[in-house]
């Protein structure tokens, strides 16, 4: 007679959660999903302005080549086709946004020169710069895996002055990638971190390095036919489903209240942000768990973006632009990636690591934003927007700081019965959608043994 599948629940329905919830029912299991919200997806997810009558993520979102877990995930949905790629990546000089210089993202070259058309083209940077980057890459590529564990203990910043690395390679290349990735700076940023986004992008293999943008809002990811697809493999989903608490007897996990009411699992995956996830246990209980009070000592980064509606005639020659030495990282031309009419003139400014900046007057935020419109785009040049939406996320992700490793959890947890699926989990990666998916799928595994 065939074991009876085991009930497993999963809280929180953002990637981490909906990765996790995939694979478990792929492999059997009885799931129930509870997300607190009326809409899936968590960070990675839309909601909607009444005033433009528009879907509005939860801050821009971009998936990189590299990110094959993701895209793995996305093919099985069917919605991978809902991203656009660009092969070429443009950044703009200060002073002088007219000039641009290209990211090369995509060649056929062999693997261990990948990012040599990336330098080739970027002109805002002297051959002599250019080449020192060269040896840059070199020396990331050459770091094996025990030394680029103990680069934790040391910033970005810090790395590259050993390095003799020259201020410009970093505002002007370096920083760029490193503020979308790892949502820091380089003198914030582990160089651990930041070197395995370069190693992972650049130095392993062709694309890798290419930026895909969503063509609508992250809600579009999770579409009816998708859920569907969801039911088929017997995974309930309950939104607008807070679970007030997990339930823990004779130290295990054995369900969970919602409700008022207790619903009992074989198994529950926590599949929370790092800053909620001690919220679901009671206080005794949580402080007796070494992963859940490890999570409760990271901290965060903010991600600010400006959305700005302008006439239809106003956009971003090539769709995305990125920005060095101005206070934008970023600018998104939703229509460039959508193809759709109402997105047409809607430009989305992105701040990475925004701490000081979240902290400005309403007024100051947006005139130094509409400024990095202005420079960047000459069709936005005198113009006035119709609306400037700001949006704060200000634990947008957890700070890949020096030391940020060690206190990563894996998937299983000191509570038996207990799992963790979250981007602030030991995945490698940074706090990033790819990181989100392989924290949930670990989980799946782990709670599926």
């Amino acid at each position: 007679m065939a074991a009876e599948a085991r009930a497993i629940a999963v809280v929180g329905g953002g990637l981490a959660g909906l990765a996790a919830a995939w694979r478990l029912g792929g492999r059997g299991a009885r799931v129930t999903l509870f997300e607190k919200r009326h809409a899936l997806g968590g960070r990675a997810g839309s909601y909607h302005d009444p005033i433009e009558n528009c879907m509005v993520d939860r801050g821009q979102h971009v998936v990189l080549g590299a990110c094959e877990r993701l895209l793995q995930l996305f093919g099985e949905w069917g919605v991978a086709d809902a991203i656009a790629w660009r092969d070429q990546l443009q950044i703009a000089a200060p002073g002088d946004p007219a000039s641009i210089g290209t990211i090369q993202a995509w060649n056929r070259l062999p693997d261990k020169l990948q990012f040599l058309p990336a330098l080739a083209k970027f002109k805002l940077l002297t051959f002599g710069e250019r080449a020192r980057l060269l040896f840059i890459f070199r020396a990331m590529e050459r770091l094996r895996e025990s030394e680029l564990a103990a680069l934790d203990e040391m910033t970005f910043a810090d790395w590259l002055k050993l390095q003799n690395t020259p201020p410009r390679c970093v505002s002007r290349f370096l920083e760029p990638v490193v503020a979308a990735a790892c949502n820091e700076t380089p003198d914030v940023a582990s160089a651990r971190a930041a070197i395995f986004v370069f190693r992972e992008a650049f130095l392993n293999g062709a694309g890798r390095a290419r930026l895909g943008v969503p063509r609508g809002p992250l809600s579009e990811f999770y579409n009816d036919r998708v859920l569907r697809q969801f039911r088929e493999r017997n995974i309930q989903i309950e939104t607008g489903s807070a679970v007030e608490s997990v339930r823990v007897e004779n130290g295990r996990a054995v369900g969970v209240a919602v409700g008022g009411s207790f619903i009992p699992f074989d198994a529950v995956v926590a599949a929370l942000p790092f800053d909620g996830m001690h919220g679901i246990f009671d206080p005794r209980i949580a402080s007796t768990i070494p992963e859940i009070v490890n999570l409760t000592k990271l901290e965060s980064s903010p991600i600010l973006s400006g959305h700005f509606f302008y006439d239809p005639d106003v956009c971003v020659a090539g769709g995305e632009i990125g920005l060095v030495e101005r206070t934008a990282h970023w600018i998104f031309d939703r229509y460039a990636s959508s193809g759709k009419p109402e997105d047409r003139g809607r430009l989305v400014t992105v701040v990475s690591a925004a701490r000081a900046l979240a902290k400005q007057p309403r007024e100051r935020v947006e005139a130094l934003l509409r400024a990095d419109v202005e420079a960047a785009v000459p069709a936005a040049r005198g113009r006035t927007p119709r609306r400037i939406l700001l949006a704060i996320e200000w634990n947008a992700t957890f700070s890949a700081r020096p030391g940020t490793e060690r206190l990563r959890p894996g998937a299983r947890t000191a509570l038996r019965g207990l799992f963790l699926a979250s981007d602030a989990c030991a995945t490698g990666w940074p706090a990033t959608m790819e990181g989100a998916v392989r924290a949930g799928e670990a989980a799946a595994a782990a709670a599926n043994g």
